[in-house]
């Protein structure tokens, strides 16, 4: 990642929240998949940090919810 970063070809921002993860709690939708869904409210933060926060991933909270029968069988996947 270092290489990458001082060649240019890394987002510090990007860089930033793959070592980080979601840093905010706050939920501008509900969790798609339920109160005991699949898929973790701590995730879905990230889902949902990820599409405000970088401009490269706008757009890929709606895109999520719009498959997210696709992504529950990547997530069950034992092959994703």
């Amino acid at each position: 990642m270092k290489i990458m970063e001082e060649n240019k070809e890394l987002d510090p921002l990007e860089a930033r929240f793959l070592m980080t993860g979601a840093t905010s709690i706050e939920f501008d939708r509900p969790n798609p998949t339920g109160a005991n869904g699949w898929l973790t409210d701590k995730a879905w933060a990230s889902v949902l940090e990820l599409s405000r926060v970088l401009p490269a991933f706008k757009g890929f909270d709606k895109d999520f919810e719009a498959h997210i029968q696709d992504w529950e069988r990547v997530y069950n996947s034992a092959a994703p």
